[in-house]
């Protein structure tokens, strides 16, 4: 890696993806544009062989995680150098490090990739000719921005901070909605799912943000400053490598629903939606937490629970509550919550469509 980086020019190349129990080729081509895929060589010789033996010169392709619409046909895909990063790339006096950003799926290059459905005859080694670059009419449709991805925004360089993102992308994003966990929960939350759902059924990416400690595997939560802290890191990183340009929505359940309502001014997020808000502890009304909810300037959905014993906020000019049956959890009617989303959703973003 340190010495022996090279470039390997192509047109495309091949994968398969399981449909219906068979194997679907796919041609994944950056159309005129030639790819860049990063490479390692050696030269060796056969140590068993004649000492005046013709060195043999072999390379291989380094590959990344698969982000995108390449994610739904395979978990590994080539690592693509942007035009740009060539020089650096080949810089023969530079160590691994001068190149360790690179080393990350670039999102510009994987948005231009074309997923293009082709013939089965490509599946044997007899044929080889144009005609097995042809797109393929009689085959499914290659799939579209609907990924569930991890994402380091740390790049693994603050271990003990990471925090990761999963990404669930709409085929045409109007808008990035960022989701929170709940303090001793996962993004696996039956409500967090039905948001997810309502979201993209919407045209909005959604990103489901583990914290921290979440991600090392503890339960208890991270004081609010550092909640906060990761918050901010993963929404500036996803703004500005996969939500360039697209109005952001903060959110998530319960104490994901407080750090989203703490951050909202500072991400500049256009709207914030909370999930089971806790407005105070169990049996503890006088400890409030209302004016967290109170600081938000933008507009606002809560969605709560009729049974909630963490309490229930009232609707203001830009809040509005929906009640829901249930408790806490929100889990009773994951359906009506899909519902409350997607027309809040509607509603906020319509002005801001272009």
């Amino acid at each position: 890696m340190a010495k022996r980086r090279c470039i390997l020019p192509a047109d495309g190349w091949f994968e398969w993806k399981r449909d219906s129990g068979a194997k679907q080729p796919y041609y994944l081509t950056g159309g005129e544009e030639s790819l860049a895929m990063a490479g390692l060589w050696s030269a060796w010789r056969d140590p068993k062989g004649d000492a005046d033996a013709p060195w043999l010169v072999t390379c291989a392709v380094l590959t990344t995680e698969a982000f995108g619409p390449m994610a739904e046909v395979h978990e590994r895909m080539p690592l693509l150098l942007p035009r740009s990063s060539f020089s650096q790339w080949l810089a023969p006096d530079e160590g691994s490090e001068s190149v360790a950003d690179l080393l990350i799926p670039q999102p510009e290059l994987v948005d231009a990739l074309e997923l293009r459905p082709v013939s089965a005859a490509v599946n044997s080694v007899r044929n080889n000719g144009p005609e097995l670059l042809v797109r393929s009419e009689t085959q499914p449709e290659p799939p579209s921005w609907h990924c569930s991805r991890r994402y380091d925004p740390y790049r693994g360089r603050h271990p003990a901070r990471l925090a990761r993102a999963e990404l669930h992308c709409a085929a045409e994003g109007r808008a990035a909605l960022l989701l929170g966990h709940g303090a001793g929960g996962g993004i696996d939350a039956p409500d967090l799912v039905a948001a997810t759902r309502a979201a993209t059924d919407a045209g909005v990416h959604v990103a489901l943000v583990e914290q921290p400690y979440r991600v090392a595997g503890r339960r208890a939560p991270a004081p609010a400053k550092q909640l906060d802290a990761a918050w901010m890191a993963v929404a500036d990183t996803l703004g500005e490598r996969w939500f360039e340009g697209l109005p952001m929505v903060f959110g998530g359940r319960s104490s994901g629903a407080r750090v989203a309502c703490r951050t909202a001014g500072d991400g500049q997020a256009v709207a914030v939606l909370c999930l089971a808000f806790p407005v105070h502890p169990p049996g503890k009304p006088e400890k409030s937490r209302l004016s967290e909810l109170d600081g938000v300037e933008v507009p606002t959905l809560v969605v709560q629970g009729e049974r909630d014993p963490f309490g229930r906020p009232e609707p203001c000019h830009h809040r509005e509550v929906v009640l829901l049956p249930g408790d806490h959890s929100l889990k009773a009617d994951a359906d009506a919550l899909t519902r409350a989303v997607s027309e809040w959703l509607a509603r906020v973003l319509r002005p801001l469509d272009v």
